[in-house]
C-alpha cells in the first residue's frame, strides 16, 4: 500500500520572494498529467483560476522542472533530494 501514488491530489503551493511569489490550490490528476490545473491562486497582481499546469508553464510562472519534479514526487517512484524539492528562479 505504502508505495501506490494517488490518482488524485490537491496540493498547496506557496513561493515567496522579494518580488512577491505564487500562492494558489493546484489539483494533480497523477494518470492524466495534462488534465492537472491551476484550481485558483495569484502571481504578484495577476490571478489564476482553473488554469491548466501546461499554459502555467508556458506563462513561466511555474517553471517546467518545479511541474516535472511535482510529479515525480507525488505520482511515481521517484524520491527527490532537498535542493530539487526547494527550487529557486534564479
Amino acid at each position: 500500500m505504502s508505495t501506490q501514488k494517488p490518482e488524485v491530489m490537491v496540493l498547496g503551493l506557496f513561493e515567496d520572494g522579494k518580488d512577491g511569489g505564487f500562492q494558489g490550490i493546484v489539483q494533480i490528476y497523477c494518470d492524466q498529467p495534462v488534465t492537472s490545473f491551476v484550481a485558483t491562486g495569484f502571481s504578484g497582481e495577476r490571478e489564476f483560476n482553473e488554469v491548466s499546469l501546461k499554459d502555467m508553464m508556458k506563462s513561466e510562472v511555474f517553471p517546467r522542472k518545479l511541474v516535472s519534479n511535482i510529479f515525480a514526487l507525488f505520482c511515481k517512484d521517484s524520491s527527490l533530494n532537498a535542493v530539487e524539492l526547494n527550487m529557486s528562479r534564479y
